[in-house]
Parts: structure tokens; sequence; C-alpha cells
């Protein structure tokens, strides 16, 4: 489903996710309208799950964070408030005095911790285990929904839970999504992010697209079975919260509201929802990749002699 040209660098990765040509002919490949279904329900909130995955599905900019402090932490150098200043520089998000603010964050919300690793020079802070917990775990469901899309995503499926598989991998998104950033170029129109930055954005959307489980379409055609209530419910969020996705999504063009007051989406909730989903496996392919260099190149277990 993807060409290895697009997935042969960080950089490659990034320009292949910011051109909608690429995106297209992905979104045109046998199997992808297969993937839809598991794809979307990777961003519902499930019962039981921890209070830390719950936050990660709900809030992009804790997803981000977790993802460059990962990444940090396993490459040399370690996650410190200058390497990451460094990194927010690079992706244009925000200015590196912002980095100071998202470590006292992480902190404040037990992801991340001091780490024993100093050299007399800078601190050096590490990731928490409820953290990594929470991250692998979310980080699963892609290669659990999308293993089908690039046999890389296949042959880490059961390595997933490998410590140094996990680095690679999250790594790979870390590198990818830092030289993707500086490549994005408004469209002038709206896009999915417009919807997604906000507070559960994704957990909403993803109880919309399969709040009508008896049509094989999603998005699914005709009225939709929610209400707002039942949506924050679901999403995990409160009532406000749910209402000011709806609004995004209404102001996106993605939703709108019928004469009885039901929902309902428009195409252009299934053209961007193609989009997102083109994108998102050029991501985990690269990340994929990654992982699996270092499963090749761990040592083989000896045979028994006989």
């Amino acid at each position: 489903m993807l060409d290895s040209r697009w997935i042969a660098s960080a950089h490659d990765a990034a320009k292949a996710s910011m051109d909608s040509a690429i995106l297209a002919e992905i979104a045109g490949r046998p199997g992808f309208r297969d993937l839809i279904p598991a794809f979307v329900q990777t961003w519902r909130v499930g019962t039981g799950e921890s209070a830390d995955l719950a936050r990660a599905l709900r809030d992009v900019a804790q997803y981000l964070s977790g993802i460059w402090a990962m990444q940090l932490h396993f490459t040399p150098g370690g996650l410190t408030l200058s390497r990451l200043a460094e990194t927010l520089r690079r992706t244009g998000l925000s200015s590196p005095g912002r980095a100071r603010s998202m470590l006292i964050f992480m902190r404040f919300m037990g992801h991340i911790e001091p780490s024993p690793a100093f050299d007399g020079r800078e601190r050096r802070y590490r990731p928490t285990s409820k953290m990594l917990r929470a991250f692998k775990a979310r980080l699963k469901r892609d290669v659990v929904a999308l293993w089908p899309a690039h046999p890389a995503i296949l042959a880490i499926g059961a390595e997933f839970d490998r410590d140094e598989v996990f680095a690679a991998y999250v790594t790979g998104i870390g590198e990818m999504l830092t030289e993707a950033f500086p490549l994005y170029v408004p469209a002038g129109r709206p896009t999915m992010e417009t919807v997604t930055q906000k507070f559960g954005g994704s957990s909403v959307l993803g109880e919309l697209l399969l709040s009508c489980p008896e049509q094989s379409a999603i998005p699914p055609v005709g009225p939709l079975p929610v209400t707002l209530s039942g949506l924050a419910r679901d999403a995990q969020i409160s009532r406000p919260q749910a209402r000011a996705v709806l609004k995004a999504a209404q102001q996106a063009g993605f939703l709108m509201t019928l004469p009885d007051g039901r929902y309902q989406l428009t195409p252009l909730m299934a053209e961007h929802t193609d989009l997102l989903l083109a994108g998102t496996l050029i991501t985990l392919a690269y990340a994929a990749t990654r992982a699996v260099a270092v499963l090749e190149a761990a040592p083989k277990p000896r045979a028994r002699q006989a």
C-alpha cells in the first residue's frame, strides 16, 4: 500500500505526508477503506482505561509533548530543557521559552521525573513508568489496527512490548513529526486539526463516525443517533467541552445540524478522514521500519547443539 521511497527517511516521510497527490494515491489503493473502522476505533476512550491513557487520547498537546519527551529520552543527550527547546524551535510550534513550561507541566502530571543521569551541566529528565505504559498502550492500538498497510508494522506487532522496539518506534514518530511541522502550509480552508486540537476532539469524532454500526459506510450517511450528553459521557469529557468540539466541526464544514436538531456528517468529513488515515500510515510505516532495523540488528539466539 505504501511506496518504500516515501518512508526512506524521516524527511521523506514528512514530505510525503504533506503531498496531497501521494495521500490521494494511498487512499485509492486496495484495502485502504477496510482500515478506516479500526483506525477510527483507536480514537475512542474505552471503559476501564487508565487516566493517563485517556488524557493521551483526549489532548493533542499532551500527546505531542509526550512523544517528543520520549524521543529525546531515548536518543543521545537525553531529555533536557535545551534539547526540548531546540525541538520546539525546529518545529516552529512555539518559542524555546515554552519548553520550560512543558517540562513543569509534565512533571506536575507525573509524566516525567528527574533522571539520575547528570553530567554536571544540565539536569536530565526521564519518562515515568506510568507515562511509558500509557503511551505504549496507545501506540500499540495503531499497530494492531493498521498492520495490513505495511509489512514493517506487521513485523513489530508481536515484539512491540520490547523496550528497544518501542523506543525505536516512538523515536521514529518523533523524528517524523519534527520534520513535518515546518513543512506544513495552511491550505486556507478548514482541516481536521481545527477539530482535533480541541480537548477531546478526536474522541468525539470517533464517537460520531462509529455511531451507526449497522451501516458499512464511514462516515455514516444520514442523521446520527447521538446526543450532546451521550457524546460527553462516551468521550469522558464535560458537556461544554463536547459542545466546543461540535461547534468546531460545524464551523469547519464537517458537521451540520438538521432542522430537527439532529447531527449529520458531511462529505467533507469523509475526505478528511481519508487524508488523515493516509498521513498516519506514512508516519507509522516509517516508525515501524526504524523498529524493524532494531529487531534485525539484535543478536540471534544460538542454535542448540544436538
